[in-house]
């Protein structure tokens, strides 16, 4: 069985298809990858997603992604998401639902151009791992991650290594 993911793109960019097929890693495979601006992401037959695991990694090309009507609370693993997005620079993830999620291991990893992320709506109540969560985020400068509870997490190994610009964060529910 195959799950598509319909993309809403500029017409330009609307000849690409993103088709997620069933692997055990329930990775992304994208199709003559130049995709530059994914603006609204919607995921069909999602009852059977539970891994983000590794979505987007290593695609190189895309800059900006918009998660809109994003609810899905059965996702357990959003480890390597976005890993290796080097030219991401806008990421919108207010309508994700991270309940459930226990592994958001390098989910940032390599996201160079990243200047401003804004996770306070992340629930990590149930994350046990967020090692090299944001490593190599070289440019990121403001990191809002003011409802993150780490009661759960056993694993902050190199969590922030090489964010070298990195100058606010906001912990104002630090626990």
């Amino acid at each position: 069985m195959k799950y598509v993911f319909r993309l809403i793109l500029p017409l330009s960019l609307s000849r690409f298809i993103i088709s997620l097929i069933p692997l055990a890693a329930k990775r992304l495979l994208i199709i003559n990858n130049p995709v530059a601006n994914v603006n609204s992401l919607f995921f069909y037959k999602h009852r059977k997603i539970t891994s983000l695991k590794a979505l987007f990694k290593n695609c190189k090309n895309i800059i900006q992604i918009n998660f809109i009507k994003f609810k899905r609370e059965n996702i357990y693993d959003m480890s390597e998401m976005f890993f290796g997005c080097n030219s991401l620079y806008k990421l919108n993830l207010e309508k994700i639902k991270t309940n459930n999620v226990i592994d958001m291991s390098n989910m940032f990893d390599g996201c160079s151009l990243l200047t401003e992320l804004n996770l306070s709506n992340f629930d990590t109540a149930n994350v046990k791992d967020m090692s090299f969560m944001f490593y190599r985020c070289s440019n990121l400068k403001k990191l809002d991650i003011t409802n993150f509870n780490f009661s759960n997490v056993t694993n902050v190994r190199n969590m922030f290594n090489e964010c070298f610009s990195l100058s606010e964060i906001n912990l104002k529910n630090f626990n």
